[in-house]
């Protein structure tokens, strides 16, 4: 893999071990964050950074009764 700012040749032949290593990580902390909203009486929502803005609040956060339009 060649590094488009730095032209820098990289390894990346353990890319899918540390794939799998930050999934795990991120996917602890979001369960984390998500009962302590829910200790705390509060919301928790997760989405991905495919789903646009206007989605999220016009679709997602509406059915949720989060939002009202």
């Amino acid at each position: 893999f060649v590094d488009c700012e730095t032209g820098q040749s990289l390894d990346v032949t353990n890319a899918g071990e540390l794939l799998n290593l930050y999934q795990a990580q991120r996917q602890f902390l979001e369960e984390s964050l998500h009962n302590l909203c829910r200790r705390r009486n509060g919301r928790f929502f997760s989405v991905g950074t495919d789903v646009p803005l206007e989605s999220v609040l016009f679709d997602h956060l509406c059915r949720l009764g989060w939002v009202i339009r």
